[in-house]
């Protein structure tokens, strides 16, 4: 009952009797002997205490149950006596927020601002949130953001508190930028400590900065930015209408709202550099899919020319064997021809004047003469009188056939 009683306190936003739900429920564990169960219970109950405000409350509790929130307590002499502060939790929070009650901050605002900066994982829109979110908390006139790129610091970010705009993603280099004090800069990088100037008009003496001599801003911080021991960033802020701006309050919010700054940036950057070997991948597989279609396409065009090749001598082939028996049959028609024509005047020498007179008509008919019969019907008809010749035997059956069909020609 008590567990839903909690359910139903969050589901409706009621922090005051979710907090009394989860402190009695850690009462009811520890008289039953359950203390490591009736711990988170009080964890939580002094999470809802705060986010509440009570303030009697909390201290009430951490006098009540030192050795049950022993974690929290020993985080915040941590944080009160200069400690790092840890990355962003929600014990973090609870934490900063019972510092010093009298000087309550925000926790609602302070949620809200951190929740902002870890939901962003584009870089571009990361810092946009982060330098409003910054100027917005600290109370700051101006705010940039200086990155290391490369080993190298270059300004991303720059926003004024009078427009909503950022200047995001210029990577301008800081040695050649005159819209941030260098020398504050520098020296934050090299000592990696923050930097707080309350009344610069007084202090200005001390600072040989060209761009503090031209702007003359009456509160200036710069504060690094550290993930894992090492500065990732810095953050500059600066305030041209009073002095003592930058309060231990919004100092301490700053802190917080670095560390989780530190988170995003460096997740926002590992996202970034995914997309670039991404997008590069995509255009390496692009190029090799290019290259590959040319590939094939080249492979296609050799099949092609390769299956025209064959289809060429195929056809070369057939073309040239009628070709060669054409050929060889002309040969032994000229050479049968040449004798003839030999042979011819012995011939005509030896006919008399009546028998030359036929031969010559014989000759005129035969040229003349068109086949009356088919080429099967001719050799069918040699056949027979071969066959006949046979069985008179008579010499020379197959020439004696085939002289007399041509001569069965001639004398049609």
């Amino acid at each position: 009952m008590y567990d839903r009683a909690i359910s139903l306190a969050q589901q409706n936003d009621y922090v005051n009797e979710e907090a009394l739900a989860h402190e009695l429920a850690a009462k009811f564990y520890l008289e039953w002997g359950k203390e490591k169960i009736a711990r988170v219970y009080l964890t939580d109950a002094y999470y809802a205490y705060v986010r509440w405000g009570a303030k009697a409350k909390v201290a009430d509790l951490e006098k009540r149950y030192p050795q049950l929130l022993a974690p929290i307590l020993n985080q915040k002499t941590s944080l009160q006596t200069g400690g790092t502060l840890p990355p962003m939790t929600d014990v973090t929070l609870s934490m900063t927020n019972s510092l010093e009650m009298s000087d309550f901050l925000d926790l609602a605002t302070v949620m809200k601002a951190t929740q902002a900066l870890s939901a962003e994982i584009e870089l571009d829109k990361l810092l946009s949130t982060l330098m409003q979110t910054a100027i917005e908390n600290a109370g700051a006139s101006k705010g940039a953001l200086i990155l290391y790129r490369e080993g190298k610091l270059v300004v991303e970010s720059l926003g004024t508190s009078d427009s909503s705009e950022t200047t995001v993603l210029q990577s301008i280099p800081l040695e050649t930028s005159a819209r941030v004090p260098i020398s504050l800069i520098n020296y934050v990088t090299r000592t990696q400590e923050l930097l707080l100037y309350n009344n610069v008009p007084k202090e200005s003496q001390n600072l040989y900065d060209s761009y503090i001599i031209q702007h003359q801003p009456k509160s200036v911080l710069c504060l690094p930015i550290q993930h894992q021991g090492k500065t990732i960033a810095i953050l500059y802020l600066e305030n041209n209408l009073t002095t003592n701006a930058f309060t231990p309050d919004r100092v301490t919010v700053l802190k917080i709202l670095s560390s989780q700054a530190a988170i995003s940036i460096e997740n926002a950057q590992l996202y970034a550099n995914l997309e670039a070997k991404v997008e590069e991948r995509t255009q390496e597989l692009s190029q090799a899919l290019s290259n590959l279609e040319a590939t094939q396409e080249g492979l296609i065009q050799s099949e092609k020319m390769a299956a025209l090749g064959q289809l060429v001598a195929g056809v070369a082939h057939e073309v040239n064997t009628p070709l060669g028996a054409i050929r060889s049959s002309a040969g032994n028609v000229a050479k049968f021809l040449n004798q003839t024509l030999e042979e011819l005047p012995a011939l005509f020498q030896s006919l008399s004047p009546e028998e030359g007179q036929n031969f010559l008509a014989l000759l005129q008919r035969s040229i003349q003469q068109e086949a009356s019969l088919s080429t099967k019907e001719e050799r069918k008809l040699k056949r027979a009188l071969r066959s006949q010749l046979g069985e008179l035997e008579i010499d020379s059956a197959d020439t004696v056939a085939d002289r007399l069909v041509s001569w069965a020609f001639i004398m049609e």
